[in-house]
């Protein structure tokens, strides 16, 4: 899959651990991007998961602005 999303314009792909709780691995993301350097405060971030909506996973679609 990374490899797919490397032929997209405008996608790095990076392979992180993920978590049990959907939002932390989504923090997990974003620090990686800011601690490599690959996103700066103010950038667009598209985040494509699943959330959890009380005992139910959710997916989603979220554009969060990188801190």
């Amino acid at each position: 899959m990374r490899r797919q999303l490397a032929l997209c314009w405008g996608t790095y792909p990076v392979r992180i651990k993920f978590s049990d709780d959907p939002n932390a691995t989504i923090e997990v993301a974003e620090k990686y991007l800011r601690d490599a350097g690959l996103t700066s405060p103010g950038d667009n971030l598209v985040i494509i998961s699943d959330l959890r909506a009380g005992d139910t996973l959710v997916d989603t679609v979220q554009l969060r602005t990188a801190r």
